[in-house]
């Protein structure tokens, strides 16, 4: 591994499972025995506030978003980021120090209406980079609603990057826990080769 590798996960929109799939993966990195930190770039400080009320057996620190770039550059290790929504330009100064960007969607209309604004950000740094960097990971994901079957027809339609494992919509994601169940998020980290 290089010295760093740095996981973004980022969506205009909220409510799609950034934070939560951010715990997640770093939970997996760490598992796996891989040096983890979280980074916690939203203003609501929502990764940090679940760290210390479960204690995550990784670091997890805050950074303002004038910061990011910096701190980020001063690590090593794996470094998973958790963005806030709604904010283009931490999107675009998190996907532009990212090896992936993954970005997670419900299988809603909605979802699907604000996803063409984060990829076009991505899109942005990915030409600058030369480089590839997006991947869309559905979460709350079910099989029995028709939705969200449409809207991954479509995605795939369009020719977007979709990581083949789905999130489901399960209430053990739900908790104020520490990250037990790992199965679909550590499935998502071996599809792109991560670990």
């Amino acid at each position: 591994m290089a010295k760093k590798f740095v996981i973004t996960l980022v969506n205009r929109k909220g409510g799609v499972s950034k934070t939560t799939s951010t715990a997640y993966m770093a939970m997996c990195l760490h598992q796996a025995g891989k040096k983890v930190f979280g980074v916690d770039a939203d203003a609501d400080k929502s990764l940090v506030k679940w760290s210390e009320a479960v204690s995550f057996p990784f670091p997890v620190v805050h950074v303002a978003k004038d910061n990011l770039v910096d701190m980020v550059e001063g690590m090593e290790g794996y470094i998973v980021i958790d963005t806030p929504p709604n904010d283009g330009e931490i999107i675009y100064a998190a996907a532009g120090i990212a090896d992936e960007v993954i970005v997670p969607i419900s299988g809603t209309g909605l979802d699907v209406n604000r996803l063409a604004t984060t990829l076009s950000a991505i899109a942005h740094v990915e030409k600058m980079r030369q480089k590839p960097l997006a991947s869309i990971l559905l979460t709350r994901w079910r099989d029995n609603v028709t939705i969200g079957k449409e809207v991954l027809e479509m995605l795939v339609d369009k020719d977007l990057p979709v990581i083949d494992q789905r999130i489901r919509l399960l209430t053990r994601y739900e908790g104020f826990i520490l990250p037990q169940y790992l199965e679909e998020y550590e499935a998502v980290l071996k599809e792109l080769e991560v670990i």
